[in-house]
């Protein structure tokens, strides 16, 4: 035992081992957060419909009261119809019913997680959320609120 203890080799080996095992858990502690937060955005989403009615903001009050019953029931309808998956590869699809028919959009989705902004493209142009995650969903604030209804959209993951 004296003898492996005293040969370079023996060191050389150890040094080589302690190096790979701290090398192995560094990569395991510094795993970025940032990517485990984007990966948060992959799967189906839906509308959280209850959470969404009752965080109106005042502009989409008024724009609700000033129709009528029946477009107010269509537009509650289509908006608790609206669901999002989001696939791996960055692209993502909504589903809603809007009048009784059922209407599809693809795109691509980009996440700057640093801003922890998404961007959905589609045909008709783009769309940016600030994106705020909760302790069991989301939180989209619209970049241009012109865009959107609401002012902040609700969604829960659909497991």
């Amino acid at each position: 035992m004296k003898y492996l203890i005293d040969c370079p080799k023996f060191y050389l080996i150890l040094v080589i081992g302690v190096l790979v095992t701290l090398s192995s858990l560094a990569q395991e502690t510094n795993e970025s957060p940032k990517e485990k937060i984007g990966e948060k955005l992959f799967g189906i989403w839906r509308i959280d419909f209850a959470e969404q009615q009752k965080n109106l903001d005042e502009e989409s009050r008024s724009k609700l009261s000033q129709m009528e019953e029946k477009e107010r029931e269509d537009f509650w309808m289509t908006a608790d119809s609206r669901i999002y998956l989001f696939e791996r590869d960055g692209s993502y699809l909504t589903t809603y019913v809007e009048e009784g028919v059922y209407t599809e959009q693809k795109g691509t989705w980009s996440f700057e997680e640093n801003q922890m902004i998404l961007t959905l493209e589609e045909k008709e142009g783009n769309r940016q959320y600030r994106i705020n995650f909760t302790g069991r969903g989301m939180m989209w604030n619209p970049i241009v609120k012109d865009k959107d209804f609401f002012e902040v959209i609700f969604l829960n993951p659909l497991n």
